[in-house]
């Protein structure tokens, strides 16, 4: 007969053995080395050596502090000269964001997630700063991934350089992007903060709740440069400040059809650059940049010429542009998931009407930061969450 006690350990054990992992791995030193990742000496470099030589999903947990990474060589795979090269699936997590960085040094990118085989390997990155980063003749200065799947959290990537993609470089990859910031990173070619380039329908971009400010192309793209197909949806996402030589001091689209490109309750400031006739597909609720070419066609959009951002300020998740008394932003957005890039609960009642409305853009006024802060555990650390319940219950359900 099943009782309540064994129905309980049964849920445990099945959240227990649902969570599996190859390895983990401390990074508990800052300096670079290329040796092995042993407890008491173990940096970044020599955790990603460890885990590709570990098949399966990993661990990686990083200390606070700067991680610099000072072995030079440009062009090789495995991780042992340039940047960090993971080519098996892992998550890295930083101890607070702010308190990691991972910083290029110029002599390289900063992290290389690509999988090349199309084998879709999954990533996730959470918590960290990505900078420093200078791929001069190549893409994504501060993170690139090729044919994986990727997950972006609460990272910042500042002051990166690359041909395509100064921040970011996503090759046939299924990416989300949330609660994260870009800022003064540049691009020689497109894609100033963050370029696509993908080749199926199946490769979405989501960007969510997170903060596009201060970068630069020397052609096109400012603060993101799309190219070919490939779904894209930005949701609560503040672009302001950004800038291209060319065309497309904001968005830059080439190919593919409007219905794939969604945005929503978002903040375009500056130009758009579509071949899509149409523009973007509009969800409604966003403000753009009058005679920017974005084509916004809802009913809600609205084209405004003071946005009223204040400056970029630090926050629990990066940086924000807050929105200042008046703003057309407040209460202007559509639908809006239930916190902002700070954690702010939303949506918030910020022009004092008496009803609640999601502001546009990644910044909630009138909410303090941190309301909706709740603890996002790692896997790894649910596992253990789960296992001192087990270990709290066990005794009381006998």
């Amino acid at each position: 007969m099943c009782s309540y006690r064994n129905g309980f350990v049964g849920f445990l054990l099945a959240c227990l053995a649902s969570q599996t992992f190859a390895a983990t791995y401390y990074v508990d030193q800052l300096t670079d080395d290329d040796g092995a990742c042993t407890p008491g000496a173990c940096s970044l470099r020599e955790a990603a050596l460890a885990a590709n030589a570990s098949p399966g999903l990993d661990m990686v947990f990083l200390m606070p502090g700067v991680h610099e990474l000072t072995i030079p060589g440009v062009g090789e795979l495995h991780g042992f000269t340039g940047d960090v090269n993971f080519r098996e699936p892992v998550e890295v997590y930083g101890s607070t964001l702010g308190q990691t960085v991972i910083d290029g040094n110029g002599i390289d990118g900063v992290l290389d997630l690509s999988a090349w085989t199309n084998s879709q390997l999954t990533y996730v990155i959470s918590d960290v700063t990505l900078r420093g980063g200078y791929r001069e003749n190549y893409f994504g200065g501060g993170l690139t991934a090729v044919a994986s799947r990727l997950n972006v959290r609460r990272c910042v990537f500042e002051d990166n350089y690359a041909l395509r993609g100064g921040g970011l470089y996503l090759g046939n990859t299924r990416a989300t992007v949330r609660e994260s910031t870009f800022v003064g990173n540049r691009s020689g070619f497109t894609g100033g903060a963050i370029a696509r380039n993908s080749t199926g329908l199946d490769y979405t971009l989501l960007v969510e709740n997170s903060t596009i400010s201060g970068n630069s192309s020397g052609s096109v793209g400012g603060a993101i440069g799309a190219e070919f197909t490939g779904p894209i949806t930005l949701r609560g996402v503040t672009i302001y400040g950004n800038t291209a030589d060319f065309r497309g001091s904001a968005l830059q689209i080439f190919g593919g059809v409007e219905t794939n490109y969604k945005i929503e309750s978002s903040i375009v400031e500056g130009t758009c650059d579509w071949t899509i006739e149409a523009g973007p597909d509009s969800l409604g609720g966003n403000l753009f940049s009058p005679d920017s070419n974005c084509n916004f066609g809802h009913a809600t959009d609205q084209a405004v010429t003071d946005f009223g951002l204040g400056p970029l300020e630090p926050g629990e998740n990066g940086f924000t542009h807050p929105l200042l008394p008046g703003s057309a932003a407040i209460d202007a957005g559509a639908s809006c998931p239930a916190a902002d890039q700070r954690g702010a609960l939303r949506p918030m009642d910020g022009d004092g009407d008496g009803i609640a409305a999601c502001d546009a853009g990644a910044y909630e006024a009138g909410a303090p930061s941190g309301l909706a802060d709740i603890p996002v555990l790692p896997p790894v650390g649910l596992l253990l969450l789960a296992a001192l319940l087990l270990a709290v219950a066990l005794p009381r359900l006998r």
